[in-house]
């Protein structure tokens, strides 16, 4: 059982120097550091945390507020510890004020387990933690000793480097690093350039709010089907707002993302209601801008377009998801990028990322949203029904196309196989 140990206080870990002054109530991209400690154990594979306060009433106050996470949570006092672990624990070790990315604490685990040995890195200040050991090794000299026995070894460079938070700059500092790096493999140029810069500005607005991702799903959904409802007016200022609406929905579909990853609050039902939600709006969006083409040519020519939109985007939705789970049969296990959304965490998007070939990066591309900007180039020009023409043919060679490439390339991976 991996078992994670997190002390709200540095201070039994520091070398040399005082201890942090960074209260473990203190807000980290919206979760205190205690809370942020004990779920990233939680994703690098832990069962159970025990938090060690300095005193019983402490420890009852960590039990109490640390209650609602996807593990189990108690808080106990420093001479409590060696009661509560098993014989054949691996132990991952924290202190709140200490910030250590997953993929730092999964390589952790990893060594500890391979070698048998405890491992700790050491951190971009100086602290012995995080670290993890074995049961067998705490029981022996105690815990404190038993870590600064652990040689300190550099992290490999994929896994992060630990970081202390020994001041209220040093915490602004990585707080603003955090966001720096809210990005998902299935960004498209334009999420790249503008959206996140959007939604980084949102979602740093929005996290020390009990605001959920599926909240700011409904919130963006919601806004684009306002937009479409504009663009059905027909007015050309009303399809211009339509057109600000709809951008700003689609920058703000990159804030859901970024609130699960910041807060552990991934879902298979979020992800799906993501995926959901986004094209219930481009069909409207698609629908709406279909009656341009119905003011201007006629009814028989603006239900034809409309129609093609319509079934285009269906067909892509369709071939992308059958050939995502004729991928997932061939190897099972292993997530496609063809079924990614912004709920991965950050960790799984790190894995999704070195898996990408040059044919990921174009499907990425071509399945994001940005083809927002045409819709507010063309509602600013007063001539949606362009938009219409290029949505109606291109969605159709889109599926065409994709489906024939990627089938070829299933059926050069199953005689491989076979």
């Amino acid at each position: 059982m991996i078992r994670a140990i997190v002390y709200d206080t540095d201070a039994p870990f520091v070398n040399s120097g005082a201890a942090s002054t960074v209260d473990p109530h203190a807000r980290l991209a919206g979760l205190s550091l205690v809370r942020r400690a004990v779920l990233t154990a939680w994703r690098a594979g832990a069962e159970e945390a025990l938090i060690v306060a300095s005193d019983h009433h402490a420890a009852e106050a960590w039990s109490r507020s640390e209650q609602g996470l996807p593990i189990a949570v108690n808080g106990i006092t420093p001479d409590a510890v060696g009661a509560r672990l098993g014989a054949e624990d691996l132990l991952l070790v924290q202190a709140a004020q200490v910030h250590a990315p997953v993929s730092c604490l999964e390589q952790l685990v990893l060594q500890a387990r391979e070698t048998g040995c405890g491992v700790r890195f050491t951190t971009a200040e100086n602290a012995t933690v995080p670290a993890a050991l074995h049961s067998a090794d705490v029981r022996r000299s105690g815990l404190v000793q038993a870590l600064r026995s652990l040689p300190p070894t550099p992290p490999p460079r994929e896994a992060g480097v630990p970081r202390r938070l020994d001041t209220a700059e040093t915490l602004r500092g990585v707080d603003q690093d955090m966001y720096r790096g809210l990005t998902s493999i299935s960004d498209g140029y334009i999420d790249r350039v503008f959206n996140r810069h959007i939604s980084g500005w949102f979602t740093r607005r929005i996290i020390n709010f009990p605001i959920t991702p599926n909240q700011v799903t409904y919130f963006h959904f919601t806004l684009g089907l306002i937009a479409a409802w504009l663009f059905w007016q027909g007015a050309y200022w009303q399809c211009v707002l339509g057109a600000v609406l709809f951008q700003l929905s689609v920058a703000l579909d990159c804030s859901d993302g970024e609130v699960a990853r910041l807060k552990f609050q991934f879902s298979k039902f979020g992800s799906w209601l993501d995926v959901i939600t986004d094209n219930i709006v481009t069909l409207a969006v698609f629908v709406a801008v279909a009656k341009s083409v119905y003011v201007r040519y006629g009814l028989q020519l603006g239900l034809t377009v409309g129609a093609m939109m319509v079934t285009g985007v269906l067909m892509c939705i369709a071939v992308i998801f059958t050939l995502a789970k004729l991928l997932e049969r061939q190897q099972p296990g292993e997530a496609s990028s063809l079924a990614v959304t912004n709920r991965l965490s950050s960790n799984d998007q790190g894995k999704l990322q070195k898996q990408e070939t040059v044919v990921d990066k174009v499907i990425n591309e071509a399945t994001s949203r940005d083809f927002s900007v045409l819709v507010v180039a063309c509602a600013l020009t007063g001539r949606l029904d362009w938009f219409a023409w290029l949505a109606a043919v291109g969605s159709h060679v889109f599926w065409i196309v994709f489906g024939l490439i990627q089938w070829s390339m299933l059926r050069v991976r199953n005689a491989k196989s076979s």
